[in-house]
C-alpha cells in the first residue's frame, strides 16, 4: 500500500489502469446506495486495496516507551503532557502487569501534584492490584496516606456549569428540546429549519439538546471516550489500545452498545485514515441496529413534535445529495465500503442480526452525506491551571 489512504490509493490504481471513466459511468447508472457501496467493495477487493487487519496487541514494550516518555514530561513540570504519556502508556501496558502497575502508579505522582488526590488514591490502588512490585510500595503508600490528608482540598475539574432548563411554562410544544422563541418551517426550496418567532433577548434560552449520538475527536487521554467528561486517570478497555473511559460503568456501558464490535477494528481503520464523520456515521448504524425499522422513517410532518431523543429526525437529515459530484459520493461510498469489510470479516455485528447488511450500508452512506451538513464539534480548550503545589 501506497501513503495514500484506501479509498485515495483505488482513485489512482484505476486512473494508471485506464478504468476511471467506465467506473465513473457504471457507479452513475447504480440507483441504490448499498449497490453502489456493493459496486466499490468489490473493486477494493478486485484491486487487492484492503489490507489485513491490524491486531491491536497489548505491548509492553511500548508501554515502557510511553511511561519513560511521561517521567521526562514529569520532570520538566509539563503534568498534562505527563499524563496524556501515563495514559498511553497503561493503555498499551498487558493486563496485570509490571508495566501497567508502573505506569498506574507514576501517573499517581503527577495527580497528586495536580491536588487531585481523589485520582491519585485511585491510581495507587489500580497500580496494588495489577501487581506493583512489593519492593516500590511504602512510596506509594505514603503518597497514599499524604492523599487521604489532603483529600478536602482536591482541586475541582468539573469546570462545567449545570445547563439551565427551559422554564415549564416556555417549553416549546413542538420542539422538545426548545424553548417558544423558536419554531420550525419547511419550503420545498430551503427545505426544514429554523426562525425565531418573537424577540430574543441576549442571553435568552433558545434550547437545550443533549446530542443523540457522539464521539470523542481528540484529546483521547483525558476525556472519557463513553460520556466525554474531562478525567486525568482514564481506565483503558482490555482488549485495545484504542478505547479509555473514566470509570468500570461507562466502560461496561461502552462495550455493550458498541465497543464490542469497534474494539477489534478501530486501530485499523485509524491507520487507514477513517476519520470522525467515517466513524460517528459507523457508530450510528451500529447503535440503532436492534431497534432499526424502516417504516418508522417517514420524514417528520409539519405540526408534529419534533424529539430530539429520537432517530427518526436524525435520519431525515438533508444530504444535499443533488448537489454532490460523482467523484465525492465515490469518495464516501468507498468508506462505507471500508467500514462495512472490516466489521463484517473481523466482528460478529452482522452474524447477530439477519438482514441488516444492506442496511448498515445504506445508513453509513447516508450519514456521510448529512453528516458534514449538519453534525457539529463541540470544542472546549483545556481550562485547568495546571500548576505544581510550591
Amino acid at each position: 500500500m501506497s501513503e495514500d489512504f484506501i479509498e485515495e490509493a483505488l482513485v489512482k490504481r484505476l486512473q494508471a489502469k485506464n478504468e476511471i471513466l467506465t467506473v465513473s459511468l457504471n457507479f452513475r447508472q447504480i440507483i441504490s446506495d448499498s449497490k453502489k457501496v456493493d459496486y466499490v467493495h468489490d473493486l477494493l477487493l478486485e484491486n487487492d486495496m484492503l489490507p489485513d487487519l491490524i491486531i491491536d496487541r497489548k505491548c509492553n514494550e511500548k508501554s515502557d516507551y510511553f511511561r519513560k516518555m511521561g517521567n521526562q514530561k514529569f520532570v520538566k513540570k509539563l503534568p498534562k503532557e505527563a499524563v496524556e504519556l501515563y495514559t498511553q502508556s497503561i493503555a498499551h501496558a498487558e493486563n496485570n502487569s509490571r508495566e501497567i502497575s508502573l505506569a498506574y502508579a507514576n501517573r499517581s505522582a503527577v495527580l497528586f501534584e495536580y491536588k487531585l488526590y481523589k485520582e491519585c488514591i485511585e491510581d495507587i490502588n489500580q497500580a496494588i492490584s495489577n501487581n506493583y512490585p512489593n519492593d516500590l510500595k511504602p512510596k506509594i503508600e505514603l503518597r497514599k496516606s499524604k492523599a487521604l490528608e489532603l483529600i478536602t482540598y482536591q482541586f475541582n475539574i468539573d469546570y462545567t456549569k449545570p445547563l439551565p432548563s427551559i422554564p415549564k411554562g416556555d417549553q416549546n410544544p413542538l420542539i422538545q428540546s426548545a424553548s417558544k422563541s423558536v419554531e420550525i418551517k419547511y419550503t420545498p426550496e430551503e427545505g426544514r429549519f429554523v426562525v425565531a418567532s418573537r424577540d430574543i433577548k441576549p442571553g435568552d434560552l433558545i434550547a437545550n439538546e443533549k446530542p443523540l449520538f457522539s464521539i470523542i475527536t481528540n484529546e483521547f487521554h483525558i476525556h472519557c471516550h463513553e460520556c466525554l467528561k474531562i478525567c486525568y486517570n482514564l481506565i483503558p478497555c482490555e482488549r485495545c489500545t484504542q478505547a479509555l473511559y473514566c470509570s468500570q460503568n461507562c466502560k461496561k456501558e461502552a462495550y455493550k452498545k458498541y465497543h464490542k464490535y469497534e474494539c477489534a477494528i478501530m486501530v485499523t481503520l485509524r491507520n487507514n485514515g477513517m476519520n470522525k464523520l467515517d466513524l460517528i456515521a459507523m457508530r450510528i448504524a451500529i447503535l440503532i441496529r436492534d431497534d432499526f425499522n424502516q417504516s418508522s422513517l417517514t420524514a417528520v410532518e409539519e405540526n408534529s413534535i419534533y424529539r430530539s431523543d429520537r432517530y427518526t429526525e436524525i435520519h431525515n437529515l438533508v444530504t444535499n445529495r443533488e448537489k454532490r459530484t460523482a467523484s465525492d459520493l465515490f469518495q464516501k461510498a468507498a468508506t462505507t465500503a471500508i467500514l462495512y469489510h472490516y466489521l463484517k470479516t473481523n466482528t460478529n455485528f452482522f452474524d447477530e442480526t439477519s438482514n441488516y447488511e444492506e442496511n448498515f450500508k445504506e445508513l453509513v452512506l447516508l450519514h456521510r452525506q448529512t453528516s458534514a451538513c449538519n453534525f457539529h464539534n463541540i470544542n472546549a480548550d483545556l481550562v485547568l491551571p495546571l500548576c505544581f503545589n510550591d
